[in-house]
């Protein structure tokens, strides 16, 4: 007996690098945002730097989750609101 675990992206149009490239993306610009925080030999003028390019990776990270959600095959369950931008799901809506 085997146990199928689905996973996210599986109908996804993106190369599987191109999802990893983002997981990984997302977990370095988190641990810069900690960075300045945690490691006390940071100036304040570094500290300052090392937030300004988190904040501009989490900026270029938005605008790629906006493009990417709002692509037709994206299911709605696994976008945050539950909408999806798929022709399909207007349809149904207005059938019911």
């Amino acid at each position: 007996m085997s146990l199928h675990v689905p996973t996210f992206g599986q109908q996804s149009h993106l190369p599987h690098q191109a999802m990893l490239a983002g997981k990984l993306g997302e977990m370095l610009t988190g641990s810069l945002f900690l960075l300045p925080w945690l490691g006390k030999q940071f100036t304040t003028r570094g500290r300052n730097l090392v937030l300004l390019v988190a904040s501009g990776l989490l900026v270029e990270q938005m605008v790629a989750a906006i493009y990417v959600h709002l692509q037709p095959q994206v299911p709605a369950s696994v976008l945050p609101l539950g909408i999806s931008n798929s022709k399909e799901h207007f349809e149904l809506d207005h059938v019911c």
